[in-house]
Order: structure tokens, then C-alpha cells, then sequence
């Protein structure tokens, strides 16, 4: 959604790009009450079956924050429906029944920050049927925690992020449509790729949220993948145990060296490997681009982030790194 981009992830067999993440699905977009209408019984449907589905919404970019609610797009693996709110005083009818029903599972990355705005632009009651993907990474302390880098862990694609930015309020391209639909059903997807990891037991950080936990959004906003990935503790994941790797506060030491140095230092994700991936750091150092990877391959995502860490500092800062 807006404000929510990530950085570039790879997440292919060494240098070969990954698959693209893609909504196949038909997508019907919103426009009026007629339309609105036709999609009763795809609602009725998913209200009567329970079923989970995706959320998400995008708002015009504005250099004083979050622009209005623009488009709302729920979709589950059959179908995607796109509402545009941007000319609506109030909700559509059965926009609304699916965010007010508690029968339908509605998830989102950064899910309470959606919910937040949209109920700062409209009025609705939801019942707790929303799930938050942010809160579930930080419990499953996964790093970083876009949806992009989500989907890079646990559907092993690669998620566009390309028209984030872009004016949800004017004519819809093809490829606005097609990027609300695949971020819509990229968050179900994680998170049922998510449970797969824990089939005896519900998730870490899993909860049903409604409008009661709204005034938590502070806790729970997601953030794009940040320049820096400072951790100030030893983090644990889902995944397997991995190779040794270098001491934990190489990350954090390579960002204080960075910010003094006057270097930018970027996440460029992951690559797939036998067993495991490996990390990709990118320093612009005076002008010049240098990727640092990790040279171990590791189950383990903050592993991974620590080894190419080390090969950067070793790298750039040699007397540190020995330090």
C-alpha cells in the first residue's frame, strides 16, 4: 500500500532473478452502486464459507502525509475486486458487510495502519477480523518486514513495488489494477505460507484485530526496508539453525561506520542457495555502488544479514572489522 515500499529483493538462484509474484485472477474494479451490487454473491460467498482474504488500500501520495483513502482491494485466490472510494462520501454497501463481517478474515500487512485511515475517512464498525502481517514478523523477528520482503522469505518471489507512488485518484492504468490485486493476495498468501511453518499452533504476534485496537497503530505501522537494519538483540526466526556466522553487532557497527563515513547503505535483499540464501548489501561509497554478500549460505535470515555485514566492514573498514 502506499507508504509501505521496500527496497529491491532478488530472491532467485544466484545472480538469476526471481520469479515475479503475480495476481492471475480476474479483477473487477468498483466505480458505482451498480457494480457494487454485482459483486453480492462473491461477498455472500465468502461471509457463508468464512473464508480469509487479502486486504489492502492505497491513498494518493501527498507532501503532507497519507492522502484520502483512494481504492480498497479484497481478494481471495479466485478473485479480486477493487473499490474506488476516492469520489464516496460514504462506503459501498458490500465493501462495508465484508469489512464489518467478523466471519471473514481480512489480512494486511500493517493491517491497523489501513484500518486507521480508512476509519479516519469513513464510518463503519468491524467486528476482530483482521490481521496484522507486521506484527506477526516482529514476533517471528523477521528482518526486514515489507510485505516485498515477506513475500521474497516465504512465497520466494519477488514482489513489485514499481507504482506505490502513484495517483490512485485519476484513471486507473492496467498496471495500478494489477499491482492492487497481486499486494492484496501476496499478504494472504504469506500468511497461510507462515502457518505452514507452525501447523500445530497459532502464530506468533497472531491476533484477530478490530476497531478497538486501532489506537495501537503507533506499534504496529509498517515501515519500507530501511536504509540501516541496527538490532540490538540476538534474534531468532522460523527457519532452521544456520552456519555459524560473524558476531551479531556487525550489522550495527557497519551502520554507525556508514553514517560517518557519510556512506548510504541499502538492503538489496536476498538470494536463494542450496539450504538456505544469502544476504545482498549495497554501500554507494563516494559515488560508487559496491554489493556485498554473504559468503556463507544460511537458514537463518539475521545470519545471513550479520555475514554480509562482516563482508562489508572487512571490505570497507578493514581496521574496524579487525578491531
Amino acid at each position: 500500500a502506499g507508504g509501505k515500499a521496500g527496497g529491491s529483493v532478488d530472491f532467485g538462484a544466484g545472480d538469476s532473478p526471481a520469479p515475479h509474484y503475480e495476481f492471475s485472477g480476474p479483477v473487477r474494479v468498483i466505480r458505482g452502486q451498480e457494480e457494487d451490487r454485482a459483486t453480492a454473491d462473491w461477498v455472500d460467498k465468502l461471509v457463508t464459507h468464512r473464508t480469509s482474504v487479502g486486504f489492502d488500500a492505497e491513498a494518493r501520495p501527498s507532501p503532507y502525509g497519507r492522502g484520502r483513502t483512494a481504492t480498497v482491494q479484497i481478494a481471495d485466490k479466485g478473485m479480486c475486486v477493487v473499490w474506488r472510494l476516492h469520489a464516496c462520501s460514504a462506503l459501498p454497501p458490500a465493501l462495508t458487510r465484508l469489512l464489518e463481517s467478523s466471519a471473514v478474515e481480512k489480512v494486511a500487512q500493517g493491517a491497523l495502519h489501513d484500518l486507521a485511515s480508512l476509519k479516519g475517512d469513513f464510518h463503519f464498525k468491524t467486528g476482530e477480523a483482521f490481521i496484522d502481517l507486521h506484527r506477526i514478523a516482529v514476533a517471528m523477528h523477521c528482518v526486514p518486514r515489507s510485505l516485498r520482503a515477506l513475500t521474497a522469505m516465504f512465497l520466494r518471489k519477488n514482489l513489485r513495488k514499481d507504482v506505490t507512488l502513484s495517483d490512485w485518484e485519476g484513471e486507473l492504468s492496467q498496471r495500478q489494477i494489477a499491482y492492487a490485486a497481486t499486494d492484496a493476495l501476496a499478504s494472504l498468501e504469506v500468511l497461510l505460507a507462515m502457518r505452514q511453518q507452525h501447523p500445530n499452533g497459532r502464530l506468533p504476534g497472531e491476533a484477530r484485530l478490530g476497531s478497538a485496537d486501532v489506537h495501537e497503530t503507533s506499534s504496529a505501522q509498517p515501515g519500507g526496508l530501511p536504509c540501516s537494519l541496527p538490532v540490538k538483540h540476538q534474534e531468532q526466526n522460523s527457519f532452521a539453525s544456520s552456519p555459524a556466522a560473524p558476531a551479531a553487532d556487525s550489522q550495527q557497527r557497519l551502520t554507525e561506520l556508514c553514517c560517518q563515513a557519510g556512506h548510504r547503505l541499502h538492503f538489496e535483499g536476498f538470494e536463494a542457495a542450496p539450504g538456505g540464501f544469502r544476504c545482498i548489501f549495497r554501500v554507494e561509497a563516494n559515488g560508487k555502488p559496491n554489493r556485498f554478500r554473504s559468503t556463507g549460505i544460511h537458514a537463518s535470515i539475521r545470519a545471513a544479514q550479520v555475514d554480509a555485514a562482516a563482508v562489508a566492514l572487512r571490505a570497507l573498514f578493514p581496521n574496524a572489522a579487525q578491531g
